[in-house]
């Protein structure tokens, strides 16, 4: 280890970070109070470079981002991509969403952070502005509202700094350099933790040092790191001073000085460190990168040099700590165990690199946007960037043999043919699809490079790998985060493989065991992956790093039986460091119940999470207090015992520690003296709980976060009993669940006797607290995750979805590939309350994502009637909002109360459903094909048949294409997991009935069925093919004119009034399930299932959610029939949906729209709209069904006569 800084490395929590900057933040928080003003503020923070702007910008951003529902910090560069900046922006604010996900125009991204952004209180942070024409464009992408949002921006250019903020003086902030005081503590607690420890021979000399740098704050830090690496060495202090003044004088700009002052800093580092340092001149400015992708690259480079039994990956890593130490790179994200997970470099030391890099030939680097000039032809490394896309093309003339490193950052366009490089061991790609042509990156032909060693792929297209990749005999890293067209299935042969990661949902191939040299694994799909696969990592005896993954529901069978020989290969784990085990894009909530018995394999074991909402505990595992290396442990438990915690609590490595508890707790939890030694991060979470800290206890905690449920009559002051006993507490953060309907004086006094309880430790730390109630929803950025719970019958249980913070995700481990795990908002649970004392257990809390529950007050005894169609109260109202709740009941009239036990049978007959897609589905139906069909028609009848590629997934289950033996093209859609009795028996019969009988009808507008096919459990549907997509995915695309929409609902109305003459009533008009021909015709999909049976007996209640939006009033309510007018109303949403490229009643939460409908509230209709196309659907959308007119009638109405002009007005 090259430090001599006498300190663990890598710690950036100091508070000598933020020196001198305690003023500006208090300033700008009160200027920021979300309180005071509601309209969109914007803030600018100006300085030269150097003085600490960014350093401010990540406190504030830290310390208010909990009081925003979205939030982004994003850094710009001088040379700005600005389609890579709105995706990164995008990527924060939106859920699911992953940057090599992003594609499409710059305008298409706008567009998507507005709606995403629209109505939302919001946070932004903008990194060092250069132009005032990007704040143009960015601007576009903030809309305003009156929901107290803000943002930030922080630039070295005055006049950048006024445009932001509109020309208003009070919202631009001046940072000045820092005074001689500031510096001096800055400069003395970098080097020996404060002046006071300082040697009295080397203060004199030390203020000498300290002057010269002008009150910088980079080139305080950097000086600051040359010299704790020498401590002992007290020449070199004098060396320092003598050097500085002869180098600088009164004539230098400032920036001059910090550029002589880094110079002299890099020419004192050794010479590994200059080389790794140097590669940063590989990435753009501006680039975050992660430390697990730098040290692998360093150590594919041959930069590091292990000596005889020492890890060549700690060295690699110590290389980073030493530099981030230095002040050379720049932390961006901090995990809970205070390292930096990701970096980037300053813009004047990535201008000191760049120079020496190409002054020493290390490096070339190429603008395809710019003329090549100067490209070294010694340089065994090359770089590709792209700053603008307009004017990028491909770069001429750059096949040199001698290269034996490549970094392409840019338009697919612009690369380069990669088989040229013969000579090649390390390629970086981050390449995105000009979406012009390219909607593939062919890398069939990579094999050539077999001397390659490390290949590392970022993409928002897909990536086309060879057959067989068996000839890349060298390669130890292959990291891809990008859709893979396939796997090359002898991929489990190559010999040299350490390090494998790619996307989840991705299927590995079978004899995964095979690849025997693997040390890291992620991420590995269990629902993907088959049991005899997932048996075979047992053989993986290498492994070091596991990252499992479970990207959709399995049933608790399957579940179990993919859970069974994981835990057997488990055992066989003799060298694991780090287990993970996340739900990914698991839905539902299954829970698989451990026994606490089970061993765990290696003593090395360093990290240990197993996430909800697959694996829980029945109590905390014995075994886990063996584990005398752990450092990081999250973990699920039924209940606490006695001995739990003491069981754990003396493991002396354990520094992030998250426990999550089901079941309340009876009494109180003490943690007694000297308790978990070296824990820094403790989150509990629990829905009751009472916890005591003896004197001693968790020494060193710096961070404490408590998730719970608020109750009438508790004393909260008991919560946090002995907290001024954490000596090093710095922060804490409180998430506390309330009953809807609780009195809002009675919540001030809940929080301000938390508060007090807090104000009680003698250092006050950083206090967050919110109060949250039961529909108040809050959706996630890139780095968030979800806990969800399953339905549980015990009456002893407090249920909780959390949400950890990025900071709680601890992404040193897991951000190889760039990742969000997010569940999505519609796992919910179902409660059955039976008494005020059971409510108290059994009320669903989510800490920042809640939903509804009943006032404890009801008596909601009886149980769920044996039609499952028929759920009981208790079962709907725990979706209602919260406004239903706070009104006494007892005031509505048995005809008002329409919401009954029979609320989701929607009529007397059954549910309505549909089988294209819900929400985020991605059907067959709007999946490309080739052809349809030989001659272009389908015979009645399919009777032998071949599945062909999986192609989506819809409401009921996966989707495929299907090949008939006459070689005809159809979409199948397989419904599994029927046998669940006699009743769906029943119900799946009545549906094969029914589509024979559908399978007789015919018109262009509808989309043909062409029967069934059973098989064991499964049913299969076979459908017309259809190649272009929904209306959904056209207006997401497009923006329709008036003129399209009304064409494409006269076709919609032909094929309603077809289908309605045929007594069949579609159930499920909607954008989603209106499917577009390659001939232009537009065709109803999913039509007729509503009316003859019940699908609902094996969906849940909320496959309901997203179709509440397009629902009639009658469908919603129990005590009415419908029929052929249900169609019109959901006509008219369709249509306002076209026309304003958002669902009916937009930005309200579905539970809340299902009430409103019910109530006959009608969907806002925009004024900009044409006359022609507010009145067509305000005729669609009348409350009482026989007031509407037919399909038949409204093909006669202007708005959809092919004479229609009529345009809206811009919005």
């Amino acid at each position: 280890m090259l430090t001599r800084h006498g300190r663990a490395p890598a710690l950036h929590r100091d508070a000598a970070n933020i020196v001198g900057i305690e003023d500006s933040r208090i300033k700008l928080i009160e200027v920021l109070n979300v309180e005071a003003e509601q309209h969109l503020k914007v803030i600018s923070i100006v300085g030269p470079a150097g003085v600490g702007k960014t350093t401010l910008a990540k406190e504030i951003f830290r310390e208010l981002r909990g009081q925003f529902e979205l939030r982004a910090f994003v850094c710009v560069s001088r040379k700005i991509d600005m389609r890579r900046l709105l995706g990164s922006i995008l990527c924060q604010v939106q859920p699911h969403r992953k940057l090599s996900s992003v594609a499409g125009p710059m305008q298409n991204l706008i567009d998507n952070i507005q709606e995403q952004l629209q109505d939302k209180r919001y946070l932004i942070v903008i990194d060092d502005l250069w132009e005032e024409m990007a704040w143009d464009i960015l601007r576009g992408a903030f809309p305003e509202g009156n929901s107290c949002s803000r943002i930030v921006s922080t630039t070295e250019n005055m006049n950048v700094a006024r445009r932001c903020c509109g020309y208003i003086p009070n919202h631009i902030f001046k940072m000045k350099p820092l005074g001689i005081q500031d510096s001096g503590t800055l400069f003395f607690s970098r080097i020996f933790g404060s002046e006071q420890q300082c040697p009295d021979e080397l203060k004199e000399v030390s203020y000498g040092i300290i002057r010269k740098c002008g009150g910088h704050p980079l080139a305080l830090i950097n000086l600051a790191g040359l010299l704790a690496s020498q401590l002992n060495y007290s020449e070199l202090w004098y060396h320092v001073h003598d050097r500085l003044c002869s180098i600088l004088n009164r004539n230098h700009t400032v920036e001059e000085i910090q550029k002589q002052i880094l110079n002299l800093c890099y020419s004192s580092l050794p010479d590994c460190l200059k080389t790794c340092l140097l590669y940063f001149n590989m990435y753009p400015e501006g680039y975050i990168m992660w430390k697990d992708h730098l040290v692998k690259q360093w150590i594919a480079e041959g930069f590091v040099n292990a000596a005889e039994g020492k890890d060549r990956e700690k060295i690699a890593e110590g290389y980073f700590d030493e530099l981030v130490n230095r002040g050379m790179i720049q932390p961006m994200k901090i995990n809970c165990n205070d390292e930096a997970s990701s970096f980037t470099v300053h813009h004047i030391i990535l201008d000191l690199i760049t120079h020496n890099s190409k002054q020493d030939g290390f490096i070339g680097a190429i603008d395809c946007s710019q003329t090549i000039t100067g490209l070294s032809t010694k340089a065994h490394r090359l770089s590709i960037q792209s700053s603008s896309a307009k004017y990028a093309k491909q770069p001429a003339r750059i096949s040199m043999l001698q290269l034996r490193s490549l970094g392409f950052f840019g338009l697919l366009k612009c690369m380069p043919s990669i088989v040229e490089f013969k000579n090649l061991r390390v390629l970086i790609l981050d390449c995105w699809g000009n979406h012009d042509g390219h909607m593939s990156l062919n890398l069939s032909r990579i094999c050539i490079l077999f001397q390659l060693k490390y290949l590392k792929i970022s993409s928002d297209i897909m990536v086309e790998l060879p057959a067989k990749m068996q000839g890349l005999h060298y390669l130890e890293i292959l990291e891809i985060d990008a859709r893979i067209s396939a796997v090359p299935l002898d991929i489990v042969r190559l010999p040299s493989l350490l390090h494998l990661g790619l996307q989840d949902a991705t299927k590995l191939p079978h004899g995964i065991g095979r690849i025997k040299s693997l040390n890291s694994l992620w991420y590995f799909d269990l629902r993907c992956n088959s049991e005899a696969n997932i048996r075979s990592l047992g053989k993986l005896t290498n492994l070091c790093h596991l990252h499992l993954t479970c990207s959709a529901a399995l049933s608790s069978d399957h579940l179990k039986r993919k859970l069974i020989p994981l835990v057997s290969s488990l055992r066989k784990f003799g060298n694991l460091k780090s287990l993970t085990l996340t739900p990914d894009g698991l839905r539902a909530a299954i829970f698989f119940d451990i026994s606490s018995d089970i061993s765990f394999p290696s003593i090395f074991l360093q990290r240990l999470e197993l996430l909800p909402p697959i694996c829980l505990f029945s109590t905390l595992p014995t075994g886990i207090g063996e584990l005398h290396k752990l450092r990081i442990l999250k973990i699920v438990v039924k209940e606490l015992q006695g001995n739990d915690i003491r069981n754990i609590a003396r493991l002396p490595s354990l520094v992030v520690f998250s426990l999550y508890v089901r079941k309340a707790l009876t009494g109180t939890v003490i943690f007694t003296t000297m308790s978990f030694p070296a824990l820094k991060y403790f989150k509990f979470t629990c829905g009751v709980m009472c916890l005591a800290f003896q004197p001693g206890a968790m020494p060193n905690l710096q961070r404490l976060k408590l998730c719970f449920n608020a109750h009438r009559g508790e004393n909260h002051s008991l919560v946090l009993n002995g907290i001024e006993h954490l000596l090093n507490l710095q922060e804490v953060a409180g998430r506390i669940g309330v009953l809807p309907g609780s009195d809002e004086s009675n919540m001030r006094v809940l929080k301000l006797s938390f508060e007090d309880t807090i104000k009680k430790h003698p250092r006050r730390p950083r206090f967050n607290l919110q109060l949250v109630d039961f529909i108040e929803e809050e959706y996630p950025p890139f780095d968030k995750l979800h806990w969800t719970q399953q339905q549980e019958g015990s009456s002893g249980q407090h249920e909780i979805i959390e949400k950890d913070c990025a900071e709680d995700m601890n992404k040193q481990g897991d951000c190889r590939l760039s990742r969000a795990f997010d569940l999505p908002p519609d796992s919910r649970s179902s409660y059955h309350l039976k008494s005020d004392e059971d409510s108290k257990h059994h009320m669903p809390v989510s800490m920042l994502r809640d939903e509804s529950a009943e006032p404890s007050a009801l008596d909601l005894s009886h149980s769920v009637q044996d039609d499952m169609t028929r759920p009981a109260w208790d079962t709907v109202m725990s979706f209602a909002p919260t406004d239903i709740f706070c009104q006494d009941l007892s005031c509505y009239s048995d005809k008002e109360m329409f919401v009954t036990e029979d609320i989701f049978t929607f009529n007397g007959t059954g549910t309505y459903c549909s089988l294209t897609m819900s929400d985020d589905d991605t059907s067959s139906t709007t999946t490309e094909a080739k052809t349809i069909s030989p001659d272009d028609r389908f015979k009645p009848k399919i009777k032998s048949w071949i599945r062909g590629a999986h192609l989506g997934h819809g409401s009921f289950g996966w989707v495929y294409e299907g090949i008939s033996d006459e070689g005809y093209f159809f979409a199948v859609k397989e419904l599994s997991s029927l046998d669940q009795g006699s009743d769906v028996q029943q119900c799946i019969l009545a549906l094969e009935q029914e589509i024979e009988l559908l399978s007789q009808f015919e018109h262009k507008n509808i989309v043909q069925y062409y029967g069934t096919d059973k098989e064991e459990s499964k049913l299969y549907i076979f459908v017309e093919l259809i190649t272009q997509g929904s209306l959904l995915s056209l207006y997401q695309k497009h923006r329709l004119r008036e003129s399209q929409v009304s064409a494409y609902t006269r076709q919609i109305l032909n094929g309603l009034v077809y289908l309605h003459e045929q007594n069949v009533v579609h159930g499920d008009i909607k954008c989603a399930n209106i499917l577009l021909h390659a001939d232009g015709s537009a065709k109803l999909a999913d039509f007729g299932l509503a009316n003859e049976f019940q699908l609902s007996k094996f969906l849940p209640v909320r496959s309901c959610k997203g179709r509440v939006y397009w629902m009639a009033p009658e469908v919603i309510n129990a005590n009415r029939k419908y029929g052929p007018s249900a169609d019109i109303w959901s006509l008219g949403c369709t249509v306002l949906e076209m026309l304003t490229r958002q669902i009916p009643f937009p930005n309200v939460e579905w539970t809340r729209a299902l009430y409103m409908i019910g109530r006959g509230e009608q969907p806002p209709i925009p004024n900009y709209l044409s006359k022609g196309a507010q009145d067509f659907i305000c005729q669609c959308v009348r409350a009482a069904p026989e007031t509407r007119p037919s399909a038949s009638q409204l093909l006669a109405h202007p708005f959809v006569d092919r004479r229609y002009t009529g345009e809206a007005r811009n919005p």
